[in-house]
């Protein structure tokens, strides 16, 4: 649906669903080959924008088993970070931990479509976010319709910072769209 109000939140589903395993004891969770959709965050606040992406715990691996992770259309059009931020997946402080075999894609087709995609406007819209981690991945994923940043690495709390090097990514296929 393209009604907010008729939306689930399955983002907080996700999150909750990998929380409540891992603490379980459980160290892997296979979802269903199915699409997931999360709700953009109303509160246009950065930070808790970012911290209400799907977040992936430590210690723990979510197969996506082919499913999708659909970032909702952002369709904010002012041209601060604070009214267009999103984000669809994180990792924060995560040891051990990994995403593997799925679909994250963002909203950047319907940005386009509602002509929101130039300039700075749609940038802060990111696709995943490793904040500080050790020992942890994405593999086998494909990263579409992304607007701004596809892979982002940061600085943690805690466990540090996530570099990125080329040599980390042996194979990447890059193609229109």
């Amino acid at each position: 649906t393209t009604d907010e109000t008729k939306m689930t939140n399955t983002r907080l589903g996700l999150t909750k669903l990998f929380s409540d395993l891992q603490s379980q004891g459980y160290r892997k969770c296979i979802l269903p080959s199915n699409g997931y959709f999360r709700t953009k965050k109303a509160d246009g606040n950065d930070l808790i924008v970012r911290n209400g992406a799907i977040q992936i715990p430590t210690n723990f691996t979510v197969d996506m088993n082919g499913s999708t992770f659909k970032l909702n259309t952002n369709t904010a059009d002012i041209g601060n970070t604070n009214s267009v931020c999103d984000l669809l997946v994180r990792m924060t402080n995560c040891y051990d931990s990994h995403l593997i075999n799925g679909i994250l894609e963002g909203d950047r087709a319907e940005r386009k479509a509602l002509g929101l995609e130039t300039g700075y406007k749609g940038e802060p819209i990111s696709t995943f976010q490793f904040l500080g981690g050790k020992y942890s991945s994405i593999e086998n994923l494909t990263i579409r319709q992304t607007t701004g940043h596809t892979v982002m690495s940061a600085a943690g709390t805690v466990r540090g910072n996530v570099s990125l090097p080329k040599t980390d990514f042996e194979k990447i296929l890059i193609y229109n769209g």
